[in-house]
């Protein structure tokens, strides 16, 4: 399905995308289809046809129907702890099993993971989900978290879960190490460019245009190098 349109994942990186290292910590039930899957970069697919052996493949996370009280939920250890803009709980495809509803759990860990004594802070309460539609939901929120707990009430499917935010990576005061201020992971936003493909090498443009990208620094800076290694059909 077509992803609508929004200024968060425009202008904040997903930190609980798979690609900067998040992961799933704990799942309490993943029988039809594995949570990992919620966290992958891409747009969710339908695959018809395809099934494996816990019955039709999908592209997310899928757990059984309850036959009891209670709800499912999974753990999320995000790839680059931050300050959450905004949530999406995706449930493209999941037309018939989707969870009616879900709620996030968010925490802060110094060091390691989060354990049984952990104090969970909700971010964002119990919303309604339809199915096969993405939910964005603001978070106004300016504390730093690392990890995510998905509530989905009571079972069901999400395709995928994006999490939008400020990353935040300490800089200590004092250090004569050379600091790249606009790379994501230093916590340097991209509010606006006219075509972004892989390390910005842009799409041909032989109208009468130019081509411009503004990124926000994560800091001051003294003196900014633009690099064109790799790029010799498209120096300018």
């Amino acid at each position: 399905m077509a992803y609508p349109e929004s200024d968060l994942c425009v202008r904040w990186p997903n930190l609980a995308d798979a690609r900067f290292g998040a992961e799933i910590l704990f799942c309490t039930d993943d029988f039809f289809a594995a949570a990992e899957r919620m966290l992958c970069h891409t747009q969710a697919q339908w695959k018809e046809g395809v099934f494996d052996d816990s019955g039709k493949w999908m592209d997310g996370w899928e757990s059984r129907r309850k036959r009891c009280e209670g709800f499912d939920c999974s753990i999320i250890r995000l790839g680059l702890p931050g300050v959450l803009k905004g949530i999406d709980l995706d449930t493209s495809h999941f037309t018939g099993n989707f969870p009616p509803s879900a709620s996030l759990e968010a925490c802060y860990c110094e060091s390691g993971d989060p354990t049984s004594d952990t104090r969970w802070t909700e971010i964002l309460p119990s919303v309604a989900l339809s199915g096969d539609a993405h939910h964005i939901h603001g978070i106004d929120d300016e504390r730093c978290w690392t990890h995510l707990k998905l509530n989905i009430y009571p079972d069901g499917g999400i395709a995928r879960l994006r999490a939008w935010g400020r990353p935040r990576t300490p800089i200590e005061a004092g250090s004569q190490t050379p600091i790249d201020l606009a790379v994501v992971n230093g916590g340097a936003p991209w509010p606006a460019a006219t075509s972004i493909l892989a390390a910005w090498p842009i799409s041909s443009i032989r109208a009468a245009a130019s081509t411009w990208a503004m990124a926000a620094s994560a800091g001051c800076a003294l003196l900014a190098c633009r690099s064109t290694s790799h790029t010799r059909s498209a120096n300018r």
